[in-house]
């Protein structure tokens, strides 16, 4: 009796860990993927910036120009870092542009505090989420030349960035979503970034590593016990 409770002891631990390895693995693999603009009311954009350039709702998005934007999620770094890069342009003045730069820290589910946006309709259960860690947008053309913004995490709400199907918050594809506060040193505002993904084949990278189902863990675990208990047993035998 000694013997199966100490297996079933054993196997527990081993159970709880397995259990909690897979809550924390990334669900979307490791990779390099173009980012493009969605679709809000019939305005595409990449980043809104509220109030910042110009008087009319219209102003304030801007979207990727030269080619899609750069989304890569790093499986070498830890934590799990992603980041986003690439040339911006207003959508009512073209000769506005920004080179961006952010970086996002893996946020493993079950840490608490979280708020998913799901105006996409997927399912929030199934996406990856990020802290956020660091942004800049630079000027580089039009009224904007020379400006440099900084982002931090929107203060108002605690809503991690979230990635998944339908998490950029406006479709049901794969996406990006996060929501920031800018400051160019003399005004501020809110804004959000709103990507649609698509995997670049050859980038280089892996999917993350696939963590051993609980079932093939206890096994292990079991052997593990009942080999130890069998060694004490010849001891005293």
């Amino acid at each position: 009796m000694r013997f199966s409770t100490r297996i079933l002891a054993v196997a527990s631990v081993i159970a709880a860990g397995a259990a909690s390895s897979a809550l924390a693995a990334p669900v979307t693999a490791y990779g390099a993927y173009d980012a493009t603009s969605v679709n809000t009311g019939g305005n595409l954009h990449t980043i809104w910036l509220e109030d910042f350039l110009g008087a009319n709702d219209a102003d304030d998005y801007w979207q990727f120009v030269g080619g899609p934007g750069l989304f890569e999620f790093d499986g070498t770094t830890d934590p799990d870092e992603a980041r986003l890069g690439g040339t911006i342009a207003q959508n009512t003045d073209t000769s506005n542009t920004f080179d961006i730069s952010f970086v996002f820290s893996y946020r493993p589910q079950g840490q608490g505090g979280m708020a998913p946006k799901n105006g996409g309709g997927g399912n929030p259960a199934t996406w990856d989420y990020f802290d956020f860690v660091s942004g800049t947008a630079t000027g580089t053309g039009g009224a904007v030349n020379g400006t440099n913004l900084s982002f931090t995490i929107r203060p108002s709400a605690d809503l991690p960035a979230q990635l998944g199907d339908g998490a950029n918050d406006k479709n049901l594809g794969l996406g990006f979503s996060s929501w920031v506060f800018w400051d160019d040193g003399s005004t501020s505002g809110i804004g959000d970034i709103n990507l649609n993904l698509a995997f670049v084949t050859g980038s280089g990278y892996n999917p993350p590593p696939v963590p051993l189902p609980a079932s093939a863990l206890l096994l292990i675990g079991a052997m593990g016990a009942m080999g130890a208990a069998a060694r004490m047993r010849r001891k005293t035998g």
